[in-house]
């Protein structure tokens, strides 16, 4: 499968076309895919998959970070993106990282009380409760855990991954053969993450993907210096942005 939003569609289509029903970590039914979106790096890069979604008659969660270094959804740009991602009909689930805290790390009480912190702030963040958490690169401990938290999904515990098939496209490249999975339809249940930041219109290698952020990142700061910086053109004009 290529990491295109063609490809991605031709995968929800696969799933679509072998009878899965798309379902929330909630729900009991058979034949169920639940489909989730980790936000590690750009809240922007979620919108394509989401309206791809959309077009499809597909709901999924899209886990977002309080504490990331590379987006911030409590500026105005980022409120936009949650709003978008709310409208099109998807959900919103905290995406939890331990190393925020490496004062609690391997005490599962303390992270649970960080979990349901931060979830309480999501939740008046974006004007709707927050029912499920994933883990950000998640160590053994925190998996072996197998955490319990009050009101919370914990999309890495035990039931998730006994119960049901997982499969991940992380560090963009599936484990196994994604659309040989859907369409040999040998499971009943499976669990599908998908990260919007590996997937454009022409395919890109991972060293691609990542060259071409980093060095995006002068344009994005520029466009953001010129809404907080008076007469900006006065100092540097967009020709002189480096890197892009």
């Amino acid at each position: 499968m290529k990491f295109t939003y063609l490809s991605y569609e031709k995968l929800l289509n696969s799933i679509i076309k072998n009878n899965y029903i798309f379902s929330d970590y909630k729900d009991n039914v058979e034949k169920a895919v639940i489909l989730r979106h980790d936000v590690d790096y750009s809240l922007e890069k979620t919108i394509r998959i989401a309206e791809i979604e959309k077009k499809n008659n597909v709901n999924s969660t899209f886990f977002i970070m309080l504490t990331c270094d590379f987006y911030n959804i409590f500026s105005l740009s980022g409120r936009n993106v949650v709003d978008k991602l709310l409208s099109l009909g998807h959900d919103i689930g905290l995406h939890f990282d331990e190393m925020r805290y490496p004062e609690i790390i391997g005490k599962p009480k303390e992270i649970i009380d960080k979990i349901v912190l931060e979830a309480s702030i999501l939740s008046k963040v974006i004007g709707k409760e927050v029912t499920k958490v994933s883990m950000h690169r998640p160590s053994k401990e925190i998996i072996e855990a197998n955490l319990t938290i009050p009101q919370i999904v914990n999309t890495y515990s035990y039931k998730y991954f006994s119960e049901y098939k997982y499969i991940s496209d992380s560090r963009r490249r599936w484990r196994e053969p994604i659309l040989d999975i859907i369409n040999g339809r040998q499971y009943e249940k499976i669990q599908i993450l998908i990260h919007p930041f590996w997937y454009n219109d022409e395919e890109l290698s991972l060293e691609d993907t990542i060259r071409m952020y980093v060095n995006s990142a002068n344009r994005e700061r520029y466009r953001n210096l010129i809404d907080n910086f008076t007469n900006l053109f006065e100092v540097m004009r967009d020709k002189d942005v480096m890197g892009v």
